[in-house]
């Protein structure tokens, strides 16, 4: 009898401009059994979303604080293209 994992059959796009952030989460969320993908630039995430025919249910981690962009802003792009009825959620902690 084999445990489901809690992310078995979610897909999770990972949003940073930091390299290490987007590797250390992109491993942990597998391991979980999420399908990822991590992108550097919203421009890749954005492409990435075009391409996915069904979008009923799509999780977005992102650093708030994108080197030239707001993570923010990128949350409500991200609405929008998806699923202007819904909200974005957004958690953050800030490093001294």
């Amino acid at each position: 009898d084999q445990t489901r994992l809690w992310g078995e059959g979610m897909w999770v796009a990972v949003l940073d401009d930091d390299a290490q952030v987007r590797a250390v989460l992109e491993r942990l969320l597998q391991r979980a059994g999420c399908a990822v993908a991590a992108f550097e630039r919203s421009s890749g995430l954005f492409a990435a979303l075009e391409g996915r025919p069904s979008l009923r249910q799509v999780v977005v981690v992102t650093d708030l604080f994108l080197d030239g962009e707001n993570g923010v802003d990128v949350l409500r792009q991200v609405r929008r293209a998806i699923s202007p009825q819904r909200p974005p959620r957004a958690s953050a902690r800030r490093s001294p």
